[in-house]
């Protein structure tokens, strides 16, 4: 298991910022490929003292820390080992640059005790996993169990990667079979399906897009996508079996519900969820990706299930199980 996959300071870092980063090593390289992914800042390029023997790395061409003062840039990120730290202040304190310019991350470590460390740096677009943590923790339940429908990745984007980091375990689910493998090799006490997850069982047509969270099943939820993002395209379709979320429950869960449900299929959120049988103790706290007025559906369906709306945090919609909601609100 990784146990220290570093992730970019995106709360200290605006969307849209010029930055450079400092250090071409492992932890540089962990935050250009984050930010690749999510095109979340313009990276002009990196610094390393050791740029004469690495002159690239993700195609971000490494230059020696002296050039930052020929350039304009918001920040400087710094990306090294703790070993490191100081010594890398201290080179950028002699070329001047402004402590305000300066940003700094700490390697995100394990909470032996057990006790969510709620300050730590959050796996999540939106910082949706502390909340999470947070509501679990007032509702008295230390190692929430679930189910990660859409996972996608390990750590990148994920609402569960702090609660497998805590010691709590779940299932992990994509149709993706080129994602699914990093499951198994980072969270290898998770069950991990490379399955689709639909109304009902049979195989269905996946297309893979060349940027792998957005690949869904639905071809209207793809069409959208490449009218509002024309540089999405479809690499390829392939077939996968799907089978309802009960299903799955049923056969690796002995029909048992977990803590927390989290869903993000594309497309199929709310088929996945109105197939659901919730009547007997389910989940406490389920998070559903849903935009614009599919939001109103949705919320209209799961009020009608057993569930209150809880939240929105910018993507994902929060439903808290009937009674808990009070209970966490203190209004009981």
């Amino acid at each position: 298991m990784h146990e220290n996959f570093n992730i970019f300071p995106f709360d200290k870092v605006e969307k849209g910022s010029k930055i450079i980063l400092y250090g071409a090593r492992t932890i540089g390289t962990e935050y250009l490929r984050q930010l690749q992914l999510l095109h979340y800042c313009e990276i002009l390029f990196v610094i390393d003292r050791d740029y004469s023997s690495i002159p690239n790395i993700l195609g971000v061409e490494v230059k020696n820390p002296q050039a930052v003062n020929d350039f304009d840039y918001d920040y400087i990120v710094v990306a090294v080992q703790t070993i490191f730290l100081e010594s890398v202040l201290e080179n950028l304190k002699l070329l001047n640059i402004p402590k305000g310019k300066i940003i700094c991350s700490e390697i995100p470590k394990d909470n032996a005790n057990g006790i969510f460390n709620l300050a730590q740096p959050s796996y999540s677009q939106y910082g949706d996993d502390l909340f999470i943590l947070n509501t679990f923790k007032t509702l008295g339940i230390n190692k929430p169990s679930y189910i990660d429908v859409g996972c996608h990745h390990p750590y990148l984007m994920s609402n569960t990667a702090i609660l497998y980091s805590h010691g709590c375990r779940g299932i992990n689910i994509d149709a993706n079979p080129e994602l699914i493998d990093n499951f198994i090799k980072e969270r290898p006490e998770d069950i991990n399906l490379n399955v689709g997850v639909s109304g009902k069982a049979g195989t269905l047509k996946f297309h893979i897009l060349n940027s792998p969270g957005k690949s869904s099943f639905s071809m209207n939820q793809v069409e959208h996508y490449i009218k509002n993002m024309p540089e999405i395209e479809i690499t390829k379709t392939i077939d996968v079996p799907a089978m309802p979320l009960m299903e799955i429950v049923n056969e690796y869960l002995d029909g048992k519900w977990p803590d927390f449900l989290d869903v993000d299929a594309e497309g199929l959120d709310f088929d996945i969820l109105n197939n659901c049988d919730f009547s007997d103790d389910g989940p406490s706290l389920i998070c559903v990706e849903c935009y614009g007025e599919d939001v109103k559906k949705m919320n209209t369906m799961m009020t009608g299930r057993g569930y209150d709306v809880y939240c929105r945090l910018v993507a994902n919609q929060f439903y808290l199980r009937n009674g808990l909601r009070e209970r966490v609100l203190h209004l009981g």
